[in-house]
């Protein structure tokens, strides 16, 4: 699945037995994989961390190398980015 790789558990550490967290996670999988839209994992820097599938022409390698901003037009950036910055700050939801 072009490069989706969730990390950690789907709870809390140790909360779950590791039969449980196989089945969460290929629900995650199956659910990211059948999903029409394009969903991203940012980390704080605006880089991504996982992703559900490519758009035509993109690497795996471009995307994963690149920030969120690459993919914004400026108009989104400018108010985009102050949130994706907020969020990460100090939780607040965009």
């Amino acid at each position: 699945m072009g490069g989706v790789e969730p990390s950690g558990t789907l709870g809390p550490a140790g909360a779950e037995a590791p039969a449980a967290v196989d089945t969460g996670e290929a629900r995650y999988r199956a659910l990211l994989e059948a999903h029409p839209d394009y969903i991203g994992i940012i980390e704080s820097e605006r880089r991504f961390r996982s992703f559900n599938r490519l758009a035509p022409g993109l690497t795996t390698e471009f995307v994963l190398s690149s920030k969120i901003d690459a993919f914004l037009s400026p108009d989104t950036a400018e108010v985009a980015i102050p949130i994706i910055e907020r969020a990460f700050r100090d939780g607040t939801p965009g």
